[in-house]
């Protein structure tokens, strides 16, 4: 901004100087053009020879000082040499007044003409007698100098000006500047503040609802994003050192108990069944930590419209495999949901196999589909104790595991449910958990009902061939 001003002031001075020279010069020009032309009609008619010579000077010395402005400096110079003016100045003699020194051929015109180092605006007109012949040259002439300083100090006077204008406006914009972009400098200032150790800081900001406000607002979400991430991350690196805690410390222990000799027999192959159980368990929680570690930075994934009856009829399949249970299906024809088949096969098996944990063999387990216009809700019973309802808000936290008879060797890690909430979220859908009655428990998913594709799809893309 300060340059564009400076070149703006710069371009206006020398405008400025240009356009006052330049009319002061055409000023200089007209006065000598009626000079010339006062001269010519006085000389109307007049005899030539000496009577000519004797007119001209007599004009001259009458047009010697006229009293208002700069006196012209007007001559004759006839063929011969010979020179009549009202002035002492040379002007026949200055360089570059060349009809000067050519009275009887020297085209008529304007020039620059040098006289005792002064500059002199020369006009020279033919003198023609009445017989049309030339014996001379006519020369008025008024010097520069005066318009020149009259620009001059025109265009200082506005470089003054100018020059004040730059300061003020620089300083004004440099104070403008820094009041603008104080709110920065602050945000800046709180933003070097946030780490993980403290990510509590937010920004102040309380200036108008403008872009910096909008800026502000900003970055404190990001700000709470960022602590709610570290708590969780800090609670979940809590959870998995503790569920890892007890199988390492039963690992150690039985290990040590094997080195001592003290386990025998029949007690040392107990203790290596403990070791290589515990293993499997650790081995089960790695993996879904790492599955939760994936899901939690997952990208989106292409969808397609699925049939909610045949998800459901590959679920019920595979539950049967997991135990002896009586499973039912409810679930209209032309159902539709749109999403990823192997995220929603897994959140649905999670449940089934949780259902399965919890309920006794011969236990019923009700897959039921039941849509509206907007959703679809898919919702898992089964008979088993059901969940306790101080822990109904806490059956999808990690690590959390219901009580109830399920095989020891199930080993569950407690991240099954955390999984499955987190799959159906990525299908913008919900998850919720209730107890039925009598007894039992029921996980209702929702999710976002899709259009029938004109041509149906099933669950699963064909196998490539090979």
């Amino acid at each position: 901004m300060l340059l564009s001003l400076a070149v703006a002031i710069g371009s206006l001075t020398l405008i400025a100087y240009l356009a006052i020279d330049r009319s002061l010069s055409a000023d200089l020009d007209r006065t000598l053009v009626r000079e010339a032309d006062a001269y010519s009609a006085a000389m109307q008619g007049a005899p030539t020879g000496q009577a000519l010579a004797d007119a001209t000077r007599a004009y001259l010395e009458g047009r010697s000082d006229t009293g208002s402005g700069p006196t012209p400096v007007l001559s004759v110079v006839f063929s011969g040499g010979r020179v009549i003016s009202n002035s002492s100045l040379e002007l026949e003699s200055g360089r570059g007044n060349a009809a000067a020194r050519e009275p009887t051929s020297a085209p008529a015109g304007l020039a620059l003409v040098l006289v005792g180092g002064e500059e002199y605006r020369v006009l020279s007109s033919p003198v023609v007698t009445s017989d049309g012949q030339r014996i001379g040259t006519f020369q008025a002439a008024l010097g520069t100098r005066v318009s020149h300083e009259v620009a001059t100090n025109v265009a200082a006077t506005l470089g003054v000006t100018g020059l004040i204008v730059f300061v003020f406006g620089a300083a004004l914009s440099l104070w403008a500047a820094r009041q603008s972009l104080a709110p920065l400098r602050r945000m800046a200032e709180s933003a070097s503040e946030v780490t993980h150790a403290s990510p509590g800081t937010r920004i102040d900001y309380d200036g108008p609802p403008d872009e910096l406000g909008t800026l502000a607002d900003a970055l404190n979400s990001m700000l709470d994003r960022l602590e709610a991430a570290f708590a969780e991350q800090r609670h979940f690196v809590a959870d998995a050192s503790h569920e890892l805690r007890t199988p390492l410390a039963i690992i150690r222990g039985n290990v040590e108990l094997i080195r001592s000799g003290h386990a025998t027999g029949t007690e040392a192959q107990e203790s290596i069944a403990m070791i290589d159980a515990e293993t499997r368990r650790m081995n089960r929680l790695v993996d879904d930590l790492l599955s939760l570690a994936r899901l939690q930075g997952a990208r989106e994934r292409p969808f397609q419209e699925l049939d909610v009856r045949t998800l459901l009829v590959e679920t019920v399949a595979r539950v049967q495999t997991l135990g002896e249970r009586s499973v039912t299906l409810e679930c209209p024809e032309a159902v539709w949901v749109c999403g990823d088949p192997d995220l929603l096969e897994q959140a649905l098996a999670n449940i089934a196999r949780n259902a399965v944990a919890h309920t006794r063999p011969g236990g019923t387990i009700a897959f039921a589909c039941r849509p509206d216009a907007t959703r679809v809700r898919i919702s898992v019973t089964d008979d088993g104790p059901g969940i306790p309802a101080e822990d109904l808000g806490r059956v999808f936290d990690r690590f959390y595991r219901g009580h109830g008879p399920r095989p020891v060797e199930s080993g569950g890690s407690g991240l099954g449910l955390a999984i499955t909430r987190r799959l159906i979220e990525l299908h913008d859908g919900t998850i919720s958990a209730s107890n039925a009655e009598p007894h039992g428990a029921v996980f209702t998913i929702a999710l976002p009902r899709a259009r029938q594709p004109k041509v149906p799809r099933t669950s699963k893309p064909p196998s490539p061939m090979r």
